[in-house]
């Protein structure tokens, strides 16, 4: 039962987050502790990459690039990367990434 209790509330807390990050920039330097930061190196690189060819598709766009990236025990335990873009003028964007699925969520 206790194990069972601490699955939802787990689940809670990353649908919580998630939701966080949708809204909000997560910013590097003050990043809120229920977020889970380290990542394996497969998905460190998956992040690398993702980042660099989402920025070439921007290139000399005006459009500025910001990225914060997750573990989420209760959503597959896999990485979510969310894009943050930015332009003078224009709402953010928020895109979402989910390691292995390559789902992208605006």
């Amino acid at each position: 039962m206790k194990m069972v209790e601490e699955n939802a509330r787990q689940g809670i807390i990353d649908s919580l987050a998630i939701d966080y990050a949708r809204c909000e920039r997560v910013i590097t330097n003050r990043i809120p502790d229920f977020f889970e930061t380290r990542l394996k190196p497969e998905e460190e690189q998956w992040v690398r990459d993702v980042i660099q060819r989402r920025a070439e598709e921007i290139r000399g766009k005006g459009i500025k690039l910001q990225y914060f990236a997750s573990r989420f025990r209760t959503r597959g335990d896999s990485a979510h990367l969310f894009l943050y873009l930015t332009q003078t003028g224009k709402k953010m964007q928020v895109e979402e990434y989910r390691h292995k699925k390559e789902t992208v969520v605006s």
